[in-house]
């Protein structure tokens, strides 16, 4: 790689899932100058990689791959691959010869969701306010504009959580409108909105705490990445581009340049210096002397 010695026939070939760190003298012309991007795989895509690890598991008359592929939205061959592997050990648990398609729906909650906790003990007014707490974000997520469908809503714990409301996609986006992303923070805070109209303000539980986190990091990066307010609508005020030229500032905001500032504060000293400030009106004999004195001086 460093162009001194002859190795022609020699092709070196690598992989990695950061390049933005790579060193810059490894992507010049002559050593990896060709890159090669292979993204997420779209429905298309995931329905094929699917078909290719089915042929190893015996399958019912009723698996669909394209339905399996629709509903999973951002998979990576691997989450496929462990859906397949998922849905064959549901299937031997439940002593069955063929994987059917509720195998492979568990499986791709499992991967999704976390795994179910069903012995984990939970009382009554806890099952009860995760069901208001959900209950709170699927009528919301129904009710809000170009938002996901509901696809599954759930109080029994999975991973850390007690509760999950699940929306899925009909099919692949790419982008967001700024329509989308408020109606997804709505629809985060509706578990908290939930939870305080029934219990009340003091009644409110910590359970809302992953909500508010994912809602206040859109929110962020609606204003600070994505410009989605109007009055920084031409500015992204991420680490990298914190410094904003002044033609995309709103004029309120604008700061003057060097040689403005400059002139402002020769004007102002030479105003503090020509002419001196009166004392305040006088409202009692001792003053008033005062106040005659100082006119006749200036």
């Amino acid at each position: 790689m460093d162009g001194f010695e002859a190795n022609d026939g020699i092709i070196v070939i690598a992989a990695t899932n950061r390049p933005d760190v790579l060193d810059p003298a490894l992507l010049r012309p002559g050593r990896f100058d060709r890159q090669v991007v292979v993204p997420l795989p779209d429905i298309r895509g995931r329905e094929q990689i699917l078909k290719v690890h089915m042929q190893r598991v015996p399958l019912s008359e009723d698996v669909d791959p394209s339905i399996i592929a629709r509903g999973s939205p951002g998979f990576s061959g691997a989450d496929l691959e462990n859906i397949v592997n998922e849905a064959a050990l549901f299937a031997a648990r439940a002593g069955k010869k063929l994987v059917e398609m509720i195998e492979f729906e568990k499986a791709r909650d499992k991967i999704m969701m976390g795994a179910e906790r069903k012995s984990m003990v939970m009382s009554e007014k806890e099952k009860r306010n995760t069901a208001f707490h959900e209950a709170g974000h699927a009528i919301v997520g129904r009710t809000v504009p170009d938002h996901d469908k509901l696809y599954k809503i759930t109080i029994v714990p999975r991973g850390r959580a007690l509760g999950l409301t699940r929306f899925l996609p009909e099919e692949d986006r790419y982008s967001m409108s700024r329509v989308t992303l408020k109606s997804q923070i709505m629809t985060l805070f509706g578990g908290r909105i939930a939870e305080e109209m029934v219990n009340g303000p003091d009644g409110v539980t910590t359970g809302a705490s992953n909500d508010i986190e994912r809602a206040s990091q859109l929110a962020r990066n609606m204003v600070t990445r994505w410009a989605s307010r109007n009055a920084w609508a031409r500015c992204s005020m991420t680490r990298k581009t914190a410094r904003c030229s002044s033609a995309c500032r709103p004029a309120a905001s604008r700061s003057p340049s060097p040689r403005k500032r400059r002139a402002r504060s020769t004007r102002k000293s030479a105003r503090s210096s020509t002419t001196a400030m009166p004392p305040p009106r006088p409202s009692s004999p001792n003053t008033r002397t005062s106040f005659t004195r100082w006119l006749k001086r200036s």
